[in-house]
C-alpha cells in the first residue's frame, strides 16, 4: 500500500510537471512514515543536535562557556529529546535509562562543574546510537528506514545490505564509545580532545565516502547527478548480475510510473473536457 502511493504520487507529479525520465527518487514525491509523529521528528533532530554537541566537549566552546555554561546548552537538546520522544517505540528513540543517564550527567556538570561528566557525555551519546543500530535490526533497520527517506521507491533487496551496513556503524560508535571513556576516565584529556574532536569524525568521514563507493559498486544503482554518471562508466551496471538486477528494476518501476502518469494525464484531460 504504501509503495502504491509513493508511485501515485510520483506518478500525478509527472504528469503535471514532467515527461517520463523525471528522476525515478524524486524527494517532493516523500511522506514520512505515519508512525513517526511531528514530535518524535523533532526528537530525533534534538538527538543530532546531541551528538554534534558532544564533539565540542572540551574544545574552544566550552572553554568559552565553562562547564557549567555548556553543560546548560546540552540541556535544551537533552531536555528537547526527552519530552517529545516518550512513548516512541525503543528502535527509533533514546531509551528511559538513556534519557535519565543524560539528564543525570548534564545535572551533576551544572550543580559541581565536573569536567569528567562532561568528558563522559560523548561516550554515553555514542553508546545509545550504537544501540539504536542494533535495536533496529529487529525490523527495518535505521540505515533502510533513512535510505527510503530519500529513495521512496528503493527496491525490497536492498534490506540484506542495509543490515550489515548498520551493524558496521553500531560497532563503528560503539568503539567510539569504549574508547571515549576510557580516555575520560584515565584523565588523557588531550587524547580525548583528539578523539573526539577530530579523529573520529575524520574516521567516520573516510568511512562514508568509502561506503558511498562500495554501495555504487555493489548495486550499481545510478542517478543522474554527476558523480553518478561517473561511477556508471567505471562500475558498469550491465557487467554484473546485481547491476542488471538494478537496472531491471528501474526499468520496470519507470514503466509503472509511465503507466500511471498516463492515466493522471488522461483524467485531468476528461476533467477539463468536461468543465
Amino acid at each position: 500500500m504504501a509503495r502504491r502511493e509513493v508511485l501515485d504520487r510520483h506518478a500525478r507529479y509527472i504528469a503535471e510537471h514532467h515527461g517520463r525520465e523525471v528522476p525515478l527518487t524524486a524527494r517532493q514525491m516523500f511522506a514520512p512514515p505515519a508512525d513517526v509523529t511531528p514530535g518524535q521528528g523533532i526528537g530525533l533532530l534534538a538527538v543530532m543536535g546531541l551528538i554534534l554537541l558532544s564533539s565540542f566537549a572540551g574544545g574552544s566552546l566550552m572553554a568559552a562557556l565553562g562547564v557549567r555554561g555548556f553543560a546548560l546548552l546540552m540541556l535544551v537538546p537533552a531536555l528537547i529529546a526527552a519530552i517529545t520522544m516518550r512513548g516512541a517505540p525503543s528502535q527509533v528513540s533514546l531509551s528511559s535509562n538513556e534519557r535519565a543517564t543524560l539528564l543525570a550527567i548534564l545535572a551533576i556538570a551544572v550543580l559541581t562543574g565536573s569536567e569528567l561528566a562532561i568528558r563522559l557525555l560523548p561516550a554515553l551519546v555514542h553508546a545509545a546510537v550504537a544501540r539504536l543500530m542494533l535495536s533496529s535490526l529487529e525490523g527495518e533497520t535505521i540505515i533502510e528506514r533513512t535510505a527510503r527517506v530519500w529513495h521512496p521507491l528503493a527496491p525490497d533487496f536492498i534490506g540484506p545490505y542495509c543490515r550489515k551496513l548498520t551493524v558496521v556503524w553500531a560497532a563503528l560508535f560503539g568503539a567510539s564509545a569504549a574508547i571515549t571513556a576510557v580516555l575520560a576516565l584515565g584523565g588523557w584529556t588531550q587524547a580525548w580532545r583528539a578523539w573526539c574532536g577530530w579523529v573520529f569524525w575524520t574516521v567516520l568521514a573516510i568511512f562514508v565516502a568509502a561506503e558511498f563507493v562500495w554501495r555504487k559498486a555493489w548495486f550499481r544503482y545510478y542517478g543522474n547527478g554527476p558523480l553518478d554518471r561517473l561511477l556508471a562508466r567505471i562500475f558498469p551496471s550491465q557487467a554484473t548480475a546485481r547491476g542488471r538486477r538494478s537496472m531491471a528494476y528501474m526499468h520496470l518501476m519507470r514503466e509503472e510510473l509511465a503507466r500511471r502518469a498516463e492515466t493522471h494525464r488522461a483524467a485531468r484531460h476528461q476533467a477539463g473536457s468536461a468543465e
